[in-house]
């Protein structure tokens, strides 16, 4: 009995005794366990210019842009270690870094871009799309001194019609116009990357590039109020002109409108006509008008003697499209259409109309 006294009181001291070693061998400011790796969602994405590109970590490709031109994207998994870590770009088959990303171990989902354009890896980018209207001129859009798009003419569309530019934080670009016949600057601004997509909206009178026009607005909010410039490109043109003003039901036999009082005469000299107020007409009717020769009432400006002959009634026409308040400020020119053999050879001349409202509507 004593015996069994003595174990039951030392069992209770060796209890006790080991919880103590327990609690004194391991520091509070030691873990038991150290802090495991942590894994992130990793989203890549960009575009790239005439090289495929390479995404690198501790040395190793852990993704690839799987194209050389165009955007490209792709997610994936990655464990760190430590608190960061560095991706480095590079294009496939170069050990040249072009730039390097930070990603951090603290947060799980996380996006690095790159858009590279042959020369550079930017972080961030912006789309910029041209629409403008230049007459007879081509126009070249520049980046930093570099060609990135050329058109205008008669047509307001561009070749790209959109880029994207890529930025820098804080960075800047000079954006310039330039004439290609002559390489005049027409117009030089800065654009920076606040915005996603910008619009560069302009129009060239032959002078200079206007961003912005200030449109006059009819005195009667019924009518419709007219402005109109004109320079020719058809080698036989013989103007100056008038614009004589029609109506009548047809909108395809344009021919068959009767001439109106209405008439305004074109400066020779590539400047605006005074601006004439349209008054509205009625149900069913529509407004056209003609190049006439000056002081004439059905004279074509043109010299036919030696043009593939018939000259087709529809010559030199064009339909109205009337907007009650509305403001028409057309820049002008011609095109001279001749089909020299067959049963429909002849000779047709068009009239080319850009209202300058439209170059300034941003979609």
């Amino acid at each position: 009995m004593k015996q069994l006294l003595k174990t039951n009181k030392i069992t209770p001291t060796i209890v006790i005794a080991m919880i103590t070693f327990l609690l004194f061998s391991c520091k509070k400011q030691e873990k038991v366990v150290q802090d495991p790796p942590h894994i992130i969602k990793l989203e890549i994405r960009g575009s790239t210019v005439n090289d495929t590109l390479q995404f690198v970590k501790n040395g190793k490709v852990i993704a690839e842009s799987g194209k050389s031109e165009g955007e490209f994207g792709m997610n994936l998994m990655l464990t760190l270690d430590q608190p960061e870590a560095e991706i480095q770009i590079r294009k496939k088959g170069q050990t040249d870094i072009l730039a390097t990303r930070k990603i951090v171990a603290d947060k799980f989902e996380q996006v690095i871009k790159c858009y590279y354009n042959g020369e550079t890896a930017y972080d961030e980018t912006i789309i910029l799309k041209f629409k403008g209207y230049s007459g007879v001129h081509t126009l070249q859009i520049l980046i930093d001194g570099k060609v990135i798009a050329e058109g205008g003419g008669i047509t307001s569309y561009y070749s790209p019609e959109q880029v994207n530019i890529g930025f820098e934080p804080e960075q800047k670009h000079q954006i310039q116009i330039r004439n290609k016949a002559n390489n005049a600057i027409l117009l030089t601004k800065e654009i920076s990357g606040e915005e996603a997509v910008q619009n560069l909206r302009f129009y060239f009178d032959g002078l200079k590039v206007h961003e912005s026009i200030n449109f006059p607005t009819p005195s009667n909010p019924t009518n419709m109020l007219f402005t109109a410039k004109f320079e020719s490109k058809v080698n036989v043109y013989n103007g100056p002109i008038d614009i004589l003003f029609l109506s009548g039901t047809s909108t395809t036999k344009l021919y068959e409108h009767t001439a109106t009082n209405i008439r305004i005469e074109v400066p020779t000299d590539g400047t605006f006509t005074r601006p004439i107020e349209l008054p509205p007409t009625e149900p069913g009717i529509r407004y056209s008008y003609k190049f006439v020769k000056r002081g004439t009432l059905s004279d074509i400006p043109y010299i036919t003697t030696n043009e593939v002959m018939p000259i087709k009634p529809e010559s030199c026409y064009r339909l109205v499209n009337f907007e009650a308040g509305g403001t028409l400020m057309a820049d002008l020119t011609d095109v001279k259409n001749a089909r020299p053999t067959g049963s429909l050879k002849s000779t047709t001349f068009l009239v080319v109309e850009a209202n300058l409202k439209e170059f300034f509507k941003v979609y």
